[in-house]
């Protein structure tokens, strides 16, 4: 019988991934924990990686390998973060 646990899935992203240069979203410290210590640290058995913000860059090979204790992994999905919000709306580049 599966456990719940096993139909949990965690988005990772690579660490400081919403950090822009001038850190429009205004977040406190810095994110370090990369998609396969997220997935570690909270005992999840599935990773749905993202790509946001360019990284991590092709070819994904080396980016793979710590997550191959995984149950399963997800293709990479890219994402594009909106950088700017002006007057209510989202500006993105």
């Amino acid at each position: 019988m599966a456990k719940l646990r096993d139909k949990l899935w965690l988005w990772a992203q690579s660490p400081d991934a919403h950090y822009e240069t001038n850190n429009t979203y205004n977040l406190p410290g810095h994110s370090r924990m990369t998609a396969a210590e997220g997935a570690f640290y909270f005992n999840i058995p599935n990773v749905c990686r993202v790509r946001m913000m360019g990284h991590p860059m092709p070819p994904y090979d080396q980016e793979s390998v710590p997550l191959r204790p995984c149950k399963q992994v997800s293709g990479l999905f890219s994402v594009q973060v909106p950088s700017l919000l002006q007057n209510g709306e989202i500006q993105t580049r």
